[in-house]
């Protein structure tokens, strides 16, 4: 259902280079096209999700401490036992992610696409008006939590005597900081990231989906997904360093600097990672035959070859443990 409101955000006529610092946005709120929302979406407060958000600060570092302790403890637990098959979860897990991820994709770049439409690339990346956005600003609280419960991705991995590799742990943990640490501040950048980071994982979780339903010859899929991982790393660093130099001419853009600092570091780390393991994976030529599996785990989430034997299944368990995750 597509549904016409009134948005309590503004829409600006912005110059084509943006605002000065000592300028003011004063165009009155105005009619924007037609965006669909279900009802409950309505009802969110901004302004208590920030409230929520700093209060958690504190516990979500401690978290992203914990997270890290529990990965390589588990590991070690792991080590002489027998990985658990987990295969019914896995399918439920990452079937919800991927419903989850398509909804916040399409809410997203609704949004995005008519930023980008209506006022050009220096209010999409500049202008934070989305968290004020009623049927949008839900989507960046449920991203924010979102990253919490990712964290179950390892679990997974770690009870499933998966293949984890370092870019896996890694990336989790500083994209749950980041996000808690840049939602508080109303971070305008967040737009390309949220949606980015939705898209991404919208085709990465529906991929991991069919996996472990038992779909096979998704070899392809996977290599497209890591590229896409790729791409979103490069448009990453792009924005921040657009951010960058929007703030060094002097004009205003709502993200604090202290906040770009962080956010480079980030992306260009993430962006060195998967582009060497794209080239581990893909590039050179060991381990052909493993290169699709382990490929989309750097990200993340489940190697294709480790679903565990069992003393009742001998004969054509590797085949099977080859597409069941």
């Amino acid at each position: 259902m597509r549904v016409a409101f009134r948005p309590r955000f503004k829409v600006l006529n912005l110059p084509a280079v943006g605002l000065m610092r000592n300028e003011t946005a004063v165009d009155p709120a105005m009619w924007v096209e037609p965006i669909w929302f279900f009802p409950w979406e309505t009802h969110f407060s901004y302004e208590w999700s920030v409230e929520w958000s700093k209060k958690a600060w504190p516990y979500v570092q401690v978290l992203a401490v914990v997270y890290v302790l529990l990965t390589f403890l588990g590991r070690r637990a792991m080590k002489n036992r027998q990985g658990f098959n987990l295969r019914y979860p896995l399918i439920a897990w990452n079937g919800f992610l991927a419903v989850f991820s398509i909804l916040g994709t399409i809410k997203g770049f609704q949004e995005l696409s008519l930023a980008l439409r209506l006022k050009g690339f220096y209010y999409s990346v500049c202008d934070n008006s989305q968290y004020w956005n009623e049927a949008l600003s839900v989507y960046g609280w449920l991203f924010l939590v979102s990253k919490i419960f990712e964290l179950g991705d390892t679990a997974f991995l770690v009870l499933r005597k998966s293949h984890l590799v370092h870019l896996h742990w890694y990336h989790h943990t500083t994209v749950l900081l980041y996000v808690f640490y840049s939602y508080r501040d109303g971070t305008s950048t967040a737009r390309w990231f949220a949606d980015m980071n939705y898209l991404v994982h919208a085709f990465m979780y529906s991929y991991f989906t069919f996996i472990a339903i038992g779909y096979r010859g998704l070899r392809r899929v996977a290599f497209g997904i890591t590229v896409l991982q790729i791409l979103q790393m490069f448009m990453g660093i792009f924005v921040n360093l657009y951010a960058v130099y929007v703030k060094v001419a002097g004009y205003n853009c709502d993200v604090p600097n202290r906040n770009l600092f962080w956010a480079n570091i980030m992306y260009a780390s993430y962006f060195f990672l998967f582009v060497q393991f794209f080239v581990s994976s893909y590039i050179k030529k060991t381990h052909k035959r493993d290169r699709g599996a382990k490929m989309v785990s750097a990200n993340g989430f489940h190697d294709a070859k480790a679903t565990p034997k069992t003393s009742n299944d001998s004969t054509g368990s590797k085949l099977k443990a080859d597409h069941t995750d």
